[in-house]
């Protein structure tokens, strides 16, 4: 019976030493790297640019946004801390399961002593002995009913739960890159829309100014025009400094100082609607399965229970033994054969003033805290999900009408301006169709924005932002 025990303790050890030999190989091998639990490897979120600092020509050339998402999770710190904590849990792993396996010391003494000897009462003749040789010690646990066991499955789980937060946390540095990215072209793109509504305040300023110089108009035409004017002026130089804060933001997310320059390339002229996006329900499937935060949750109650199954085997005996092997040399070449000492060991709790008994009780208790937390995140995950599908629909529909607003409010300026040319309508009307260019410009701006920032919420919900297909 002890002999199968040993066995079988003995395979169980087998399949921890990958873990003791290289815990590091149960992380993320990178900072930039997803762990993979299935497969037990490690995919990056990486192009070519990787080992640089910033890509080369990255002054010269427009940037992507893949490429802006490689240099984010390159110097991104939190990407490192989640990365290291997941490489700790790793070596804690490690640690547990050396418990698997025996434990063998190697000593030696050499020591040497003053005795005497009694030939009678009165006289006694001192002498020195000397002994000498070394000693192997190599001890195991063959059965804890479970403690070793418990012990290993508790810290895999926190490696498991370390490894998913890293994978969280990159997506986390995905999603805040995108919405930066969507953010300062949003921006430049108000910049660009508040320079042609310049131009359109220009074109009316001197429709009022021709007009007038030919004495068919009120100067009040001309002041009104020339303060509208000076209104675009103004919201130009605020969209200048808007843009520039964006860019700053961006830059700060990458990790690089906002002084350098470099350039992004820009979203489409024309935004295709036509994706299909999956129902709702598809998408809460598809967030229960993919989720990092979710399955760390799920990972952490399997911990809580794995600690709470340790300290119910607290209540077993632990069995052990001991072998002790060694060879002794004395004086005038003196020396034994060899000796050795096989002890069979079984400790056996009785009484701890009750300690045992709340451990169980703290450890159910936070069991049931996890199951708790568990069913909150499930629900919180349900309802972003149903949040970013419902501002996936909304931003759809809102950049199908802002592209329509902006083609009729065009139109509307052209017909404004030529009938106050020919004379058949007044400098309010003009004004007030130069208004609307203008506020369905940036709408369209701030649609565009929307949309694409409504697909990554949408990923990012469902946390299959950045994960390998």
């Amino acid at each position: 019976m002890a002999v199968s025990l040993f066995l079988s303790t003995i395979l169980s050890a087998c399949a921890q030493t990958q873990a003791v030999l290289d815990p590091y190989a149960l992380a993320p091998c990178l900072p930039n790297a997803l762990y993979d639990q299935e497969t037990g490897g490690s995919s990056l979120i990486s192009s070519s640019y990787f080992h640089t600092y910033l890509p080369k020509n990255y002054d010269q050339e427009e940037l992507s946004l893949a490429e802006l998402i490689d240099i984010a999770l390159y110097n991104n710190p939190n990407t490192k801390i989640s990365w290291a904590e997941a490489r700790q849990k790793a070596a804690v792993y490690a640690q547990s399961s050396s418990a698997y396996f025996p434990k063998i010391d190697a000593n030696a003494i050499y020591q040497r002593e003053r005795e005497t000897f009694s030939l009678s009462e009165s006289f006694t003749i001192p002498y020195l002995l000397t002994t000498a040789g070394p000693e192997i010690n190599l001890s195991y646990t063959l059965l804890d009913f479970g403690k070793r066991k418990a012990s290993s499955e508790s810290a895999l789980q926190g490696l498991i739960f370390a490894d998913l937060s890293h994978n969280r946390t990159l997506q986390q540095s995905i999603k805040v890159v995108m919405d930066d990215y969507y953010n300062y072209l949003f921006e430049k793109e108000r910049l660009v829309a508040s320079e042609a509504d310049l131009m359109n305040a220009q074109e009316t300023l001197k429709a009022a100014q021709d007009k007038g110089a030919l004495g068919i108009v009120a100067r009040g035409d001309i002041a009104q025009a020339k303060t509208a004017f000076i209104q675009a002026k103004i919201a130009v130089i605020r969209q200048k400094r808007a843009a520039s804060m964006s860019f700053s933001q961006l830059a700060k997310n990458l990790g690089l100082p906002a002084s350098i320059c470099f350039q992004v390339e820009p979203l489409p002229e024309k935004v295709t609607t036509s994706e299909v996006i999956d129902d709702v329900e598809d998408l809460v499937e598809r967030a229960q399965n993919w989720r990092p935060d979710l399955q760390a949750a799920l990972v952490d109650l399997a911990q809580k229970r794995a600690d709470l199954s340790g300290a119910e085997a607290n209540y077993a005996p632990t069995v052990s033994a001991n072998f002790d092997l060694g060879k002794y040399w004395y004086d005038h070449r003196q020396d034994e054969d060899y000796h050795w000492t096989f002890l069979f060991k079984l400790d056996f709790p009785l009484f701890e003033g009750f300690l045992r008994r709340n451990i169980v009780r703290e450890k159910k208790a936070a069991v049931e805290k996890s199951a708790a937390q568990l069913l909150g995140k499930e629900l919180s995950v349900i309802g972003e999900v149903q949040d970013a599908y419902t501002d996936f629909l909304s931003a759809k529909e809102s950049l199908h009408f802002s592209e329509e607003y902006l083609l009729e409010a065009d139109i509307q300026f052209a017909i404004a301006l030529e009938s106050y040319r020919t004379g058949t309508n007044t400098i309010l009307d003009l004004l007030s169709a130069q208004s609307a260019v203008a506020d369905a410009k940036a709408k369209l701006a701030e649609a565009k924005k929307n949309w694409y920032q409504a697909l990554a919420l949408v990923a990012y919900s469902t946390g299959v932002l950045g994960m390998p297909t």
